[in-house]
Order: structure tokens, then C-alpha cells, then sequence
């Protein structure tokens, strides 16, 4: 099944950082509370190693790291809008991406062998 989000035209190893997280978004809800957010949390600290961070990389990480948690604590109440709290995450998650397109890889996943 396709992901809400498109992550073609991001290099692949930014991609495969986020489709755990995307997915997490898409299914949260019932006993999944708290992967939205531990996706989200996981996914952030691998994307700051491979990237050069850049103020509004950091700005929209930030958002998207608030819009998944924010999501993973709705999901977690018995009266929740889950869906509203699910497209702000993913509208967050997409402004990401846009910003992730122009990422350059940091020193560290240089070093590491990986770039694009």
C-alpha cells in the first residue's frame, strides 16, 4: 500500500529514515499511542546525524517531532479527534520532506561512505 507522503526525489537513506515514521502517523491510533512518537523521536536523531542541519531543517524537524507527539498524546485520550491530529502531523512531515529535498549529507555520513 502507497504512504500518504511522497519521498521521491529524496536520496534514499532520507527516505528509508522516514518511512517507519510516516507509517507510524498513518496507523496511529488504539494501541499504537506511543509509536507516532517514538518513530518520530528515532527518525529526527537519525536525519540530524546524516544531514547538515540548517535553521529551518531544524525549524521543521522541531514541527514535525511537536505534530507527531502531539499526535501520539490525542491518541492516547477517549474522545480524540485522531484525524485532525493526523493531518497536522503529516502536514508537518511534509513540509519536512520539502525542506529534506535540499538537504546536504553531514560531515559524519561522508565519513561514513553515504551521500547523494
Amino acid at each position: 500500500m502507497p504512504r500518504a507522503l511522497e519521498t521521491t526525489g529524496l536520496p534514499i537513506v532520507l527516505a528509508m529514515a522516514l518511512w517507519p515514521w510516516i507509517d507510524a502517523i498513518e496507523a496511529a491510533g488504539g494501541a499504537a499511542a506511543e509509536a507516532p512518537r517514538l518513530a518520530a523521536e528515532r527518525a529526527t536523531r537519525d536525519l540530524r546525524r546524516l544531514i547538515v542541519v540548517t535553521a529551518p531543517l531544524e525549524t521543521m524537524l522541531e514541527d514535525a517531532l511537536r505534530a507527531s507527539c502531539n499526535l501520539a498524546d490525542d491518541v492516547a485520550l477517549p474522545a480524540s479527534n485522531v484525524a485532525y491530529g493526523r493531518m497536522e502531523a503529516l502536514l508537518a512531515l511534509n513540509d519536512l520532506i520539502a525542506w529534506l529535498r535540499r538537504a546536504k549529507p553531514s560531515e559524519w555520513a561522508e565519513v561514513s561512505g553515504i551521500s547523494w
